[in-house]
């Protein structure tokens, strides 16, 4: 192989020098095809040819990535560099040139698992083994920890006080029974509904109010105290005044609902207080003088609007000195126009009927009346209603007239004579 390899190089030089005018010898004795040496570092596999002492130059390579590779006087030098390189290490990182070395720094193969062995090979880096066995997964709520697959996994701690009301959770690796709204009792006989908030007991103040305005409503030691108190209240009562506190309760004077007038039934509502109703009767002329208890002048003047006034059958004949003045409504019954008189006398109208007034007059003859200026027995101002009643020798000064009527005068059909 070596005889082969100078063959090709001494060919490869006979082409060389028969193209070059100059030659240059680094041997003054040189046998064509021997070994030599050309006198260069930079040189290996000296021979001769031509007799020329040539070589082939060297490679400088020493295979290291940290060194730079030249030839120099004295042939290869390997100068140390720095920089980053491989060290060709799968367990390591950072490689850096450190005095013509790579070297890297140990990678970390922790994965933080307690479940599995980190190892570091030099062919495919970190790897992973599942553990078995007792671990700590940090969670201070769990225990019996233990390594599955390759994970650490403890058993929660349950934490159950038994209360329906409390919320129950592991904190930290302790128990926690939240009773936030939880009922409680905080021991003060002023408060009620109390719940737990924020870590303590409290309740709503108690409203101590018994509705009465008579006594003093506090709470005390033993809860709620309702003390007497004098002075004035209000009993509610519509039919009571001057209310006064007396021994807790409220009590007033009943009122008086009499109105004074005879016409009226008077009494107290508890829902209005005073009511006053107008009343209504059947009053009866025991008496034919024209003045006087019983007497017809007396119960027209006293009675209450809206009676009936009637005559007693000894009554037969009424003779009048001045007229009778009717100012509210009544209603005039007689026993029949031969059983009834009244008469003027010609001195006087009967009956005078004032505005508003509503009188019925039947069953009476009406005789002898006189004014000067008006109907002689009757002058209406209000509303008048005349059944079976005669009209006998009435005048106006000296014309025949019975009536006047400003008002108004309704006659029953067939029941009114005038003679």
């Amino acid at each position: 192989m070596r005889n082969l390899f100078l063959l090709l190089s001494l060919t490869i030089l006979s082409l060389y020098f028969s193209n070059t005018s100059t030659i240059e010898s680094n041997s003054s004795t040189c046998v064509n095809g021997e070994p030599c040496d050309d006198g260069d570092p930079c040189t290996e596999n000296d021979f001769c040819f031509n007799g020329n002492c040539i070589g082939t130059p060297i490679v400088c390579d020493d295979g290291n990535e940290c060194t730079q590779d030249i030839c120099g006087p004295e042939g290869c030098e390997y100068i140390d560099i720095s920089g980053s390189c491989n060290d060709g290490d799968p367990c390591t990182e950072n490689d850096q040139c450190v005095n013509g070395n790579c070297a890297g720094t140990p990678i970390d193969c922790d994965d933080g698992n307690p479940c599995t062995q980190d190892d570091c090979n030099g062919v495919s880096g970190c790897e992973y083994t599942n553990l078995t066995g007792g671990c700590d997964d940090g969670n201070p709520c769990t225990i019996n920890d233990q390594c599955v697959n390759g994970i650490c996994m403890g058993t929660p701690i349950i934490c159950d006080d038994g209360d329906p009301c409390t919320t129950d959770y592991c904190e930290n690796g302790i128990c926690v029974f939240d009773n936030e709204g939880c009922p409680c009792d905080d021991d003060d006989p002023c408060t009620e509904n109390d719940v737990w908030v924020g870590g303590n007991c409290s309740g709503t103040p108690v409203v101590c109010d018994d509705g009465n305005e008579c006594t003093e409503d506090i709470c005390g030691p033993e809860g709620c105290e309702y003390i007497e108190i004098s002075g004035s209240c209000n009993d509610g009562d519509p039919c009571t005044e001057n209310d006064q506190c007396l021994n807790g309760n409220c009590e007033g004077t009943p009122i008086d609902c009499d109105d004074g007038n005879p016409c009226t039934t008077d009494f107290c509502n508890g829902n209005l207080g005073c009511v006053h109703i107008d009343e209504t009767s059947i009053d009866t002329v025991f008496s034919s003088m024209d003045s006087g208890v019983n007497t017809l002048r007396y119960w027209v003047n006293n009675s209450c609007p809206g009676n009936t006034i009637v005559f007693d059958p000894s009554v037969t004949l009424i003779q009048l000195n001045s007229p009778i003045a009717i100012q509210h409504s009544l209603n005039l019954i007689g026993n029949g126009v031969d059983e009834l008189t009244i008469d003027g006398q010609e001195l006087t109208r009967l009956l005078l009927i004032q505005s508003g007034a509503n009188v019925n007059l039947s069953s009476m003859k009406l005789i002898n009346g006189y004014a000067n200026n008006s109907g002689g027995a009757l002058y209406n101002l209000g509303y008048l209603n005349l059944s079976n009643v005669t009209f006998e020798n009435n005048f106006q000064g000296i014309i025949p007239k019975s009536w006047t009527s400003i008002g108004v005068i309704h006659i029953e059909e067939g029941t009114v004579i005038v003679k």
